[in-house]
């Protein structure tokens, strides 16, 4: 039995075991994979950030703070 989701529970596809990449901390891989997963949220929801933030499980003002954090363009509003 493969891995298992944390947010369903159920067994996901066996993945091949993953590596940090030489160099880069636990800590910022982490920082890339949660803004990656934000901005592509933000894009599949046309830059709805209340919608996003709903998706991603993340209030709103979280959701913003991390955008103003990341220096995100606010332009799609």
């Amino acid at each position: 039995m493969g891995p298992f989701c944390p947010l369903s529970m159920t067994p996901v596809p066996d993945t091949p075991p993953l590596e940090l990449p030489k160099g880069v901390t636990l800590e910022q891989m982490l920082h890339q994979l949660e803004r990656q997963l934000v901005e592509s949220t933000l894009r599949r929801c046309h830059y709805h950030k209340d919608r996003a933030a709903k998706e991603l499980g993340l209030g709103r003002s979280t959701l913003f703070k991390k955008l103003r954090e990341w220096g995100v363009s606010q332009e799609e509003d």
